[in-house]
């Protein structure tokens, strides 16, 4: 009876094996899990400002509004941009000379359920140097449930960290692309502008526009609400082996553990009936 089961196992093994060796393979989306245009107020679309000095009416601060004369416009595309000045440049209306600073986070956003993940936004800018130092311009990213713990902080004037892409010259707008680490779970992105000194601050200041976070999830073939196409409406597709990412099939698998199970125990009873065996019994 053994035998019987064995030799049946042993032939029905081929068609078990063939849906998990023949796997075809699943298409990777690009999805768009975040994307603004900053074209409501801060407030509404959840991005919050902090640290801003000096803490005086009037002062520079991050907003969405249009103003600014700088060279390229004040707005990349539609209405309105993030931006840091005070309509006009980031010098505060004061008697006394004084350093502007402040921060602009984003809502929380979840890159989880990526498989490969970036950040693309547009970016416009006019300051007294493009140097780090003074008038700094910083991208952070920070974990959303402890935003004490910055993932990623790059300076858009000086290859730090390397791969991110510089800014260019000032007064034109131009786009930057940062990979993000989808195991970084839930997240919040940050721009930071320090002036650093009090001198030579009369500038129309740092622009955002056209913010986005995307990235490739795994498909079946059928669209993903909010899927990007690549260039000429090409959708941006790659491939990987479905049964890797989503695993095979329970049957599959048990029914190759009971045909390694059954071959090991044919062994067993080949060894149990050696030569050697039989005389020691």
């Amino acid at each position: 009876m053994r035998s019987v089961q064995r030799k049946f196992l042993l032939a029905l093994a081929p068609w078990l094996l063939f849906p998990l060796l023949s796997a075809k393979s699943a298409p990777l989306e690009t999805q768009v899990i975040y994307e603004t245009g900053f074209e409501a107020a801060l407030a509404d679309i959840g991005w919050n400002i902090s640290d801003s000095l000096p803490k005086i009416t009037g002062a520079p601060r991050w907003n969405i509004d249009a103003n600014g004369p700088i060279g390229g416009g004040p707005v990349s595309q539609g209405f309105s941009s993030l931006n840091f000045n005070d309509g006009v440049d980031y010098q505060p209306n004061s008697t006394t000379l004084m350093a502007t600073s402040g921060n602009v986070t984003s809502p929380d956003i979840d890159l989880s359920a990526l498989i490969t993940g970036k950040l693309t936004f547009s970016c416009n800018y006019q300051t007294e140097t493009p140097e780090k130092t003074p008038d700094q311009r910083r991208l952070l990213i920070l974990k959303a449930d402890d935003p004490s713990v910055t993932l990623l902080e790059a300076s858009l004037a000086t290859n730090q960290p390397a791969g991110i892409d510089l800014c260019p010259g000032m007064a034109a707008w131009h786009s930057h692309t940062v990979i993000l680490d989808p195991t970084w779970g839930i997240v919040r992105i940050r721009f930071r502008f320090n002036s650093v000194n009090t001198a030579n601050n009369a500038y129309p200041g740092w622009f955002i526009d056209d913010l986005k976070v995307a990235g490739e999830v795994s498909g079946g073939g059928a669209g993903v609400p909010g899927a990007s196409g690549g260039e000429d409406g090409d959708s941006e597709t790659s491939y990987c082996a479905s049964v890797g990412k989503a695993g095979a099939p329970p049957a599959i698998i048990a029914a190759v553990f009971l045909l390694f199970w059954s071959v090991r125990r044919q062994k067993q009873h080949r060894l149990r009936l050696a030569p050697g065996r039989l005389q020691n019994r």
